[in-house]
């Protein structure tokens, strides 16, 4: 049974990041898989959404499976208790990390400047309160950026993302002008290397 704080939380997620109408539904077995280890939040997007744009495709929930690969990737090695859930239109990387004493964290990959930070001690935290901050929505998930390419260059499948030719870690620019539509899974995976 889902608690009224957890459907309350997904509802005024929901009021800020609209799901798209085409998602792809989520398999019973991840619901097997993740039902007693991910947050109540997720499961119920899950259930009643699927994978896929969110807010227009400024967030995507993402298939944990899929991105495990690129998550110990560029974390630089195998990490059981970590679980990607969710990645911004820019390939940007949301996972939960499950730590030893029980406690959560929620931790963000910037796939475009090879960084990585804590967003929230808590997954109750990130998803009522981080995730919806002003200061989020502005960067993290460079909202304006995100509008003007959308615009320019077309809207995301569930699979793509927007990246920089040439990568912003390498001197690109963060610009319209540089941006490129491409796979969110492949593209996470070479920019490693960049």
């Amino acid at each position: 049974m889902v608690s009224q704080e957890v459907i309350d939380r997904v509802k005024k997620f929901i009021s800020c990041y609209s799901p798209a109408e085409k998602l792809i539904d989520v398999d019973n077995s991840m619901f097997e898989k993740y039902g007693e280890i991910l947050p109540h939040e997720l499961l119920v997007l899950w259930s009643n959404f699927g994978f896929g744009n969110y807010g227009g495709g400024v967030l995507k929930l993402i298939d944990p499976d899929l991105f495990k690969k690129n998550l110990n990737t560029w974390l630089r090695g195998d990490n059981p208790n970590c679980y990607p859930f969710m990645i911004t239109a820019f390939g940007d990387m949301y996972y939960l990390r499950m730590l030893p004493n029980g406690s959560e964290e929620v931790r963000l990959i910037s796939i475009i400047y090879h960084k990585e930070k804590l967003c929230s001690k808590s997954f109750v935290d990130f998803f009522g309160n981080y995730i919806l901050s002003s200061d989020t929505i502005n960067n993290d998930l460079k909202a304006s950026l995100y509008l003007k390419a959308e615009e320019v260059i077309g809207k995301l499948s569930n699979d793509d993302i927007y990246t920089f030719v040439p990568s912003v870690y390498f001197g690109g620019k963060e610009t319209v002008e540089s941006i490129q539509i491409a796979d969110a899974y492949i593209y996470q995976d070479i920019a490693y290397g960049d």
